[in-house]
């Protein structure tokens, strides 16, 4: 599928915009195998084989979910720690400075 005549060189929309357009004019179904490659400056290029459709419903543990809403917790932590820090220091610059 070529769109170049149609769009000119969109170098990395170039697969978006091809593939919309397959995807537009019936071309692509569920469980169709899709090839994508592109070219790139010099010998570069890059190339991928997708099967098209929903992906498969995920189970997630519970263990996974406790553990992602931690690590979420301590980012915070260690944010508002930093955030501190930083006004600790701002604080200690202006009264010693």
């Amino acid at each position: 599928f070529a769109n170049l005549a149609e769009y000119g060189n969109t170098t990395a929309a170039s697969i978006p915009i091809a593939l919309c357009e397959a995807i537009e004019e019936g071309k692509v179904k569920p469980g169709d195998n899709i090839v994508l490659t592109s070219f790139g400056a010099g010998l570069s290029w890059g190339s991928a084989v997708i099967r098209w459709g929903l992906p498969l419903p995920v189970e997630v543990s519970s263990w996974r979910r406790w553990r992602r809403r931690l690590r979420g917790r301590a980012a915070t932590f260690r944010s508002s720690l930093r955030k501190r820090g930083r006004r600790v220091r701002s604080f200690l610059d202006r009264k010693y400075n």
